[in-house]
């Protein structure tokens, strides 16, 4: 990992940049604060599908036009967001344990072990994830 400022960005946060009616002023200003510290978004490689499937839906339920999707495309691409790998037997080991206790999905508790194990704030809008804010100090 490196020593600039670093966040675990969920799906669910990182669409509200994009969708409207989410929180998109706040997220917005946010992730350019982060930009503006030379930061980064670690997600892991579920990410990368979460964030297609939820523009495509996007796109068929007439929340967004084919030139919007272009344009948010054209966007993540130059945002700096850092792909975990694929994880280790351990490590995945670690997200089912977490899905498992927390009841939560494995797409979530992804999110969750990646942040526990860099020690990084985890950004979200998901409820599942916000009710764990009491046991998970860096859930935001």
């Amino acid at each position: 990992m490196t020593d600039l400022p670093a966040i675990v960005i969920d799906a669910s946060a990182f669409l509200g940049l994009f969708l409207p009616d989410e929180t998109g002023k706040e997220m917005e200003s946010f992730i350019k604060h982060l930009i503006r510290g030379n930061g980064q978004m670690l997600v892991p490689i579920l990410f990368w599908y979460e964030i297609l499937n939820g523009l495509v839906v996007s796109l068929r339920r007439g929340r967004i036009t084919e030139e919007e999707l272009d344009s948010v495309e054209a966007d993540i691409a130059v945002l700096p967001i850092v792909s975990d790998q694929m994880p280790a037997p351990f490590i995945r080991k670690r997200v089912r344990d977490f899905a498992r206790r927390y009841r939560l999905s494995i797409y979530d508790a992804a999110y969750l072990e990646l942040a526990a194990r860099y020690r990084l704030r985890l950004k979200t809008l998901d409820k599942h994830l916000l009710q764990l804010k009491d046991d998970f100090d860096f859930i935001d």
